[in-house]
């Protein structure tokens, strides 16, 4: 593994990019430590390429309290479900499969692990993975919460050989 965004790359403001991606791995890894947005609730979302055209993204999510299935209706899609606004010991993992190729779609799967966005007292577990419906190769990935700011959080992305 190689870790692309050198050092990390710090949550704040209301998104960051990872651009120039390289394709020369074979997937990329990412780790998010310690996400926290403004408001309760905000899912950890990310974009593929900067791409907010409607009906290109898709996911599924597996959360602690179900299962949601969903067509390509999205402009980004989700790693997190709603986050707590009070502590930032989130954890989340992801993986982008066959990222660079230029034939097919794009697949991520994620896993998180998070204090409920209702009292940190409790915690959710989330299982995600989703499409994007375009067969560019990805080059740029931009995080966000899917209302207000970030408060806190780091974003390692690795290439793997």
């Amino acid at each position: 593994m190689t870790l692309i965004n050198t050092g990390g790359t710090t949550l704040t403001g209301s998104s960051v990019s990872i651009t120039s991606i390289p394709g020369t791995y074979n997937y990329l890894y990412g780790v998010v430590r310690g996400y926290r947005p403004v408001n309760d609730g905000a899912n950890l979302s990310f974009r593929f390429n900067n791409d907010t055209n409607a009906n290109r993204h898709q996911y599924n999510d597996n959360w602690s309290t179900g299962y949601n299935a969903r067509a390509f209706d999205s402009t980004q899609v989700y790693l997190t479900p709603g986050a707590d606004s009070g502590t930032d010991t989130s954890i989340v993992i992801f993986y982008i499969w066959d990222y660079a190729n230029t034939t097919t779609w794009k697949f991520y799967t994620s896993l998180c692990a998070e204090p409920d966005q209702n009292t940190d007292t409790t915690a959710d577990y989330f299982t995600a993975q989703g499409i994007y419906n375009q067969t560019g190769a990805i080059t740029r990935l931009d995080f966000f919460p899917v209302t207000g700011n970030f408060t806190s959080g780091t974003l390692f992305l690795y290439g793997v050989k």
